[in-house]
């Protein structure tokens, strides 16, 4: 079984955080997958403060603030 991400270790990814905006670098990422037919439920990517879904990062503050409008 091949598992892609969308972001990879160390990448630099943008988030809210207490309501603001937030860079970080992704230090671990964790896969959960079904014991049954081997299917991803979810990727956490973990932060140095924070960890959070996949739809909640993104590539670029203005992608965020886009689309948290």
């Amino acid at each position: 079984m091949k598992i892609e991400t969308k972001y990879s270790l160390g990448d630099a990814v943008w988030y809210m955080h207490n309501g603001a905006p937030c860079c970080a670098q992704i230090e671990r990422i964790k896969i959960e997958i079904s014991q049954f037919g081997g299917v991803v439920i979810d990727n956490r990517y973990c932060l140095p403060n924070d960890e959070l879904s996949e739809c909640e990062l993104f590539e670029t503050k203005e992608d965020l603030i886009n689309r948290t409008k």
